[in-house]
């Protein structure tokens, strides 16, 4: 029996793959383990690389090849496939570490919890970084009955039920860049339980050529951030009323976080181009959510004074900066 489905998407990742996938295996408790790794198009030799190790992991590793679709769509495929009762998503150009997933493992085969919530690690230039969730005893909560101070989700400290994800069909955005946060907020609708274990297992790589997180494609792609968040919004509406509140401030403070560095971003640049874009976006902000639009207000520079100024401060914002060059 499989207890955990690990997911990986791979794109031209040779100078990476391996480590990741030997940090995986060489725990003894990888029979439990079900790695599925989507080749999404690579044109490097990451499908030989592949190839060796399914050679030598029969049983553990799956490999499936794609034309080039994005994070996302190898990610489905992978959902798709997974076996394990629990399903994690670990990309191509992190790792683990390894005595930690085994004593995940072990936690994994005696917990049914429908979300695993775990402490992991950042790691740049050399330095080491722990990352934890805050305010929460390592214990088994049931959403009804908790109150818990919102705090972020990452990808890298989440762990579903596989049958939340199948059985709820829950897909990430094809041709989209940030869909971890789709990953993270999705299935949150239809979890009931939810476990907090300080093992903290997952390393999460930064610094790397072409991350989304790189200050220069975060610009390139702040428009992707603007659908990715106002789908989470759209999808949140239809649950909304069956939604425990606990749930309900998890996912509101999530979709707020993603929608504030959208609009810092446009506030950081702010040019005369953006300016409709902004207004329009934050205009449907409002009519989806105000709890979220209230929220921008309050932590978004300048927000509450050029909503005052009916958005025209964003044009004054843009003049003092044109003034300045």
């Amino acid at each position: 029996m499989k207890v955990l489905t690990i997911c990986t998407a791979a794109y031209n990742a040779e100078s990476y793959i391996c480590k990741m996938m030997e940090s995986i295996m060489l725990s003894p408790l990888s029979d439990y383990i079900e790695l599925i790794v989507v080749n999404d198009g690579s044109t490097d030799n990451t499908k030989n690389i592949l190839a060796e190790y399914e050679k030598k992991y029969i049983g553990i590793l799956r490999v499936v090849h794609q034309e080039n679709g994005g994070s996302g769509a190898a990610r489905n495929r992978a959902f798709k496939l997974a076996t394990g009762k629990y399903i994690k998503i670990i990309d191509a150009d992190d790792y683990v570490e390894t005595d930690k997933l085994t004593d995940f493992i072990e936690f994994l085969l005696n917990t049914d919890a429908d979300m695993i919530l775990n402490g992991y690690y950042i790691s740049q230039n050399d330095s080491v970084e722990f990352k934890t969730f805050k305010g929460l005893n390592e214990q088994l909560y049931k959403c009804e009955d908790i109150t818990i101070e919102p705090f972020l989700l990452s990808m890298h400290g989440v762990t579903y039920k596989t049958s939340i994800i199948s059985q709820n069909n829950i897909q990430l955005s094809v041709g989209l860049s940030y869909v971890d946060k789709e990953y993270v907020t999705l299935p949150l609708p239809y979890v009931q339980t939810i476990q907090y274990i300080n093992i903290p297992f997952y390393v999460y790589r930064l610094g790397i050529a072409g991350q989304s997180v790189d200050p220069r494609v975060s610009m390139e792609k702040n428009e992707m951030r603007q659908k990715i968040g106002f789908r989470l919004l759209t999808e949140y509406d239809l649950h909304k009323s069956e939604t425990c509140n606990c749930i309900k401030e998890l996912i509101e403070y999530n979709i707020a976080l993603l929608f504030k560095d959208y609009f810092d971003i446009y506030c950081r640049r702010c040019k005369m181009r953006f300016f409709f874009i902004f207004v329009k976006n934050d205009i449907k902000v409002k009519k989806l959510n105000s709890q979220i639009y209230d929220y921008l207000g309050r932590t978004v520079n300048n927000m509450d004074y050029m909503r005052s100024k009916f958005y025209w401060g964003y044009l004054s914002l843009w003049a003092r900066k044109k003034t300045r060059r």
